[in-house]
């Protein structure tokens, strides 16, 4: 079999399995078989190699956070037949295909940048909070040091807190009132935040902010 026929009947079964090669076919062999490789995504997920070919690719990636959702396919011949593995979905594929529908209604509605400033805003403040908490955990679990005097330990914190001695728990507490009760994250509260406070001060003998 030629090898653009064998192309042929894998681009019929991506079809069948409503996929799309993302980059370029490799072409191998073992003892029995003629394989067929390549990275392949569901149709309606965007590619992840390359560029954006278009506005609306563009604010796809955008959407999807730029993330990876290929996986790796192979067909196989031998004696004039192919032969093809299930087809897998990789990560999150299953959950993005969801959020598809509301793709579509945010860009037909022109109300896909208001969406993606609210996502990635939230996703900053994400980031930030467990940005301070991880300054929080390492002072307490590896970091410690020993407290020699107010102005030293002032120092030294003012050094490896990212919002100081004044700031740092203040600046946690405002992040974490400014998020709904749908966004508040599950993975730090403010209980949580009043222990590790209180940790803190206890083990630096001073009040922090």
């Amino acid at each position: 079999m030629e090898r653009e026929e064998k192309l042929a009947l894998i681009r019929a079964d991506l079809r069948e399995n409503n996929h799309y090669v993302d980059g370029y076919f490799e072409f191998s062999s073992d003892d029995e078989n003629e394989i067929v490789g390549a990275y392949v995504i569901p149709i309606g997920l965007p590619a992840y190699q390359g560029d954006a070919y278009d506005d609306r690719d563009a604010m796809k990636k955008r959407f999807f956070k730029n993330v990876d959702f290929s996986t790796w396919q192979e067909w196989y011949f031998r004696n004039g037949e192919m032969l093809t593995e299930v087809y897998c979905f990789a990560s999150g594929a299953k959950q993005a295909l969801d959020k598809l529908p509301l793709f579509e209604e945010l860009v037909t509605t022109n109300q896909f940048e208001n969406y993606m400033n609210e996502e990635e805003l939230l996703s900053y403040r994400y980031q930030l909070l467990g940005r301070l908490k991880s300054d929080i955990d390492y002072l307490l679990n590896h970091g410690s040091f020993e407290a020699k005097d107010k102005e030293y330990t002032k120092r030294v914190l003012d050094n490896k807190l990212w919002g100081g001695t004044t700031n740092h728990f203040a600046k946690m507490i405002e992040l974490l009132e400014g998020f709904s009760e749908r966004n508040k994250p599950d993975w730090y509260t403010m209980q949580d935040l009043e222990k590790d406070k209180m940790k803190m001060e206890n083990l630096y003998g001073m009040v922090l902010g």
